[in-house]
């Protein structure tokens, strides 16, 4: 991933590149290594709007929101979450779309917030199970078990 974000003085998008982008801005995250995370969201953000598509915008939307809500800044996280989920419907991207709604659920949970993480979980729930994704579906049964329950 770090190998491919080096391409970013080279004339090569972002967009060709897009899966590694994801795995860096994860690996960062992953690692706690927030200050590569930022690097890589600032690079992202700068590239011409060509280069950046709008999984790239959902991507940078979802781990912009992660970072502010792993420091504790809680202003923005929830609309980072909702651009992102926006974009990846918009892509149709049902994956990656179930995993930000994952993601804004846990956070909401830990918000004290079950209640309004629980569509999101539903819905992150029912395209796990369409697409067979059954650990991500104990992920969702750990972070509300509720939401676990069979539709």
């Amino acid at each position: 991933a770090e190998a491919a974000m080096a391409v970013r003085g080279s004339p090569l998008s972002f967009a060709s590149i897009r899966p590694a982008v994801t795995k860096a801005l994860e690996a960062a995250f992953e690692a706690g290594r927030f200050d590569r995370l930022e690097e890589i969201l600032a690079d992202l953000q700068a590239a011409p709007p060509s280069q950046r598509t709008p999984h790239i915008a959902a991507e940078i939307s979802r781990f912009s929101a992660k970072l502010a809500a792993a420091r504790g800044q809680d202003d923005g996280v929830e609309t980072g979450f909702q651009e992102a989920a926006a974009a990846f419907r918009q892509v149709h991207k049902p994956f990656p779309l179930a995993i930000v709604l994952l993601e804004q659920g846990e956070w909401l949970v830990a918000a004290g917030r079950a209640e309004d993480a629980a569509p999101l979980l539903a819905e992150a729930r029912e395209i796990f199970e369409r697409l067979r994704a059954t650990p991500w579906l104990e992920r969702v049964a750990r972070a509300h078990p509720a939401s676990a329950a069979v539709s």
